[in-house]
């Protein structure tokens, strides 16, 4: 959370900050060029979905909030996956290669998406909720409203939201390449996320495996892994939850209510003529921050894209500079990016919040 398609808008509008600036600094300029390149554009898109990939993946058993890995890394662990693709990333010889200009991508949509979930996370469960009581049933219906929530959001993004020129293609977020075995992720991608998952999670690395053993990173690059899987079953989902098909959408809407059988797969996107605009706080109501920190705040879903773009655009600018220069102390940006994605504060995880005022959203 946000979704997809918000995510993609986030980032669409932040590169198209940068090139509408006349002055920008040569790291700024170089990040523009990169995020403007074909070959590297879906990189970053990819980046910019963050941890959610593994929000698609089947078999992992669901946490309070998504799937264990997306858990981990959306409650604490983003910054440490980030801080683990900087010294790889910082570690080449030359920055730019295609390989190298790759990963590059990568790390700039990651971080965007960080960005994304610190400033809309403490809005979107301001107003959509979660558990007090940690029982399954109230876990579910808080998942799914969670869920429902963001989906308005894309819909908002999509359809509502200076469309002028602007088109989601899903395609252009999967960095795909043929294998023998049909399409799989990209080398350098596949590779840089692995190689920062090793280093990041260690105890964790095995479940990109599929529960096979997992040897060392240069033997792992080429062997079938989970994220070889997660583009065919983000096509899937995408497919699922926006489907207009009134009996598989009966079918999906009945295991939905059965509390053992929830999953995210069965929550599907609301009608776009049914958009709920209230909770998008349009008229600007007041709202906390759940963990509670300190102020009041007013800001709605456009006024926090704009903090997005100017967070996002002033990292991107330490990030590029750091690596061109081998600067390899990233403190300032670490001590950045460390605020849990999940409380929007730092110091504060998903279990600290405590403030809500939820509105009932409805597929």
């Amino acid at each position: 959370m946000p979704g997809i398609i918000s995510h993609h808008r986030l980032l669409v509008e932040t590169v198209a900050h940068l090139a509408r600036e006349r002055h920008l600094p040569p790291p700024l300029r170089s990040v523009e060029i990169l995020l403007n390149t074909p070959a590297f554009k879906n990189a970053a898109f990819f980046g910019a979905i963050g941890p959610n990939i593994f929000d698609y993946a089947p078999g992992l058993t669901r946490q309070l909030y998504g799937s264990p890995l997306s858990y981990l890394m959306h409650n604490g662990g983003s910054v440490t996956f980030i801080a683990a693709m900087l010294r790889r990333i910082g570690a080449l010889d030359d920055l730019n290669t295609e390989w190298a200009s790759v990963q590059r991508a990568y790390l700039h949509g990651f971080i965007a998406h960080a960005v994304a979930d610190i400033v809309y996370h403490p809005f979107m469960f301001y107003w959509s909720g979660f558990p007090d009581a940690f029982i399954r049933r109230e876990i579910n219906h808080y998942r799914e409203q969670n869920l429902v929530f963001e989906y308005n959001l894309d819909l908002f993004f999509l359809h509502q939201y200076r469309t002028d020129g602007y088109a989601f293609n899903l395609d252009d977020m999967l960095p795909l390449r043929e294998g023998r075995r049909g399409l799989r992720i990209n080398r350098p991608v596949k590779r840089l996320i692995l190689e920062a998952f090793k280093e990041g999670f260690p105890d964790q690395y095995r479940r990109l495996f599929l529960g096979r053993p997992s040897g060392d990173v240069d033997g792992d690059a080429n062997a079938f892994t989970l994220l070889d899987a997660l583009p065919s079953l983000i096509r899937a989902t995408y497919w699922i939850k926006r489907n207009r098909n009134p009996r598989l959408n009966a079918l999906l809407d009945a295991l939905r209510r059965r509390t053992a059988l929830f999953n995210d797969y069965l929550v599907r996107y609301p009608d776009p003529r049914r958009i709920n605009s209230h909770v998008l706080n349009l008229h600007r109501q007041r709202w906390v921050y759940p963990a509670g920190a300190r102020g009041i705040h007013y800001e709605s879903v456009e006024d926090l894209m704009r903090v997005v773009v100017d967070r996002t655009v002033d990292l991107w600018a330490r990030v590029e500079a750091k690596l061109r220069q081998g600067n390899d102390n990233y403190s300032d940006v670490i001590r950045d990016l460390r605020t849990n994605n999940l409380s929007g504060e730092d110091g504060k995880d998903y279990l600290a919040m405590k403030d809500k005022e939820p509105v009932r959203l409805r597929v």
